[in-house]
């Protein structure tokens, strides 16, 4: 049975990460209701490890369109988000 320490306040943990999950980069709310799937570039390096593990069988085959068209950027390209971004309080 679960116990109330066992519940953890997301709220807070949002707060204190400082990032925004409620608008998008153009202030448009965002509308987590209709959001299907997220996908987010990956480091060049890091597709090259996914299409390695394709050609070699690791991942299924029945997984080789969705992995092949995730987009890629250069790795000092990659910034996080949540640690850039600015309060709205």
């Amino acid at each position: 049975m679960m116990k109330y320490p066992d519940f953890y306040d997301l709220k807070a943990l949002e707060k204190s990460l400082n990032c925004n999950i409620v608008k998008n980069k153009t202030n448009e709310t965002v509308k987590w209701m209709t959001i299907k799937w997220i996908q987010i570039p990956i480091s060049k390096a890091k597709k090259k490890d996914l299409m390695t593990q394709m050609k070699d069988g690791v991942i299924p085959k029945d997984y080789v369109d969705y992995y092949t068209k995730i987009p890629s950027i250069d790795e000092e390209n990659i910034i996080n988000d949540c640690s850039s971004s600015e309060s709205d309080d």
